[in-house]
């Protein structure tokens, strides 16, 4: 008799955090970040391992950080990829009334 043993690898399902609504204010995106446990409160890099971060829109109008968010949510993408996670930013409605002209 043959017995066969493989090792079993027990991998945790990666937390999903949504976060919508972040208007061009890159302190509270940053906080909001932080206080997920997806960003060092110091370096701001990804931290949140295999984490799923989906930014569900509205990144743009009101506050004056749009670019400098936006830019921040392509560098995080490519530091939660290395580490397992992932960063996607899906549209908003302010983000399609700014492509439409219609604001």
């Amino acid at each position: 008799l043959t017995v066969l043993f493989a090792p079993c690898l027990l991998a945790s399902k990666p937390r999903l955090i949504s976060v919508a609504d972040l208007h061009g204010d890159m302190d509270q995106t940053l906080k909001v970040l932080t206080g997920a446990g997806l960003i060092d409160p110091k370096t701001h890099a990804w931290i949140g391992g295999n984490a799923q971060l989906v930014q569900t829109g509205d990144i743009t109008d009101r506050g004056s950080d749009a670019d400098h968010i936006f830019q921040f949510f392509f560098k995080l993408a490519k530091q939660a990829n290395r580490s397992g996670g992932r960063v996607v930013n899906l549209l908003g409605n302010h983000e399609l009334m700014n492509i439409q002209n219609d604001l």
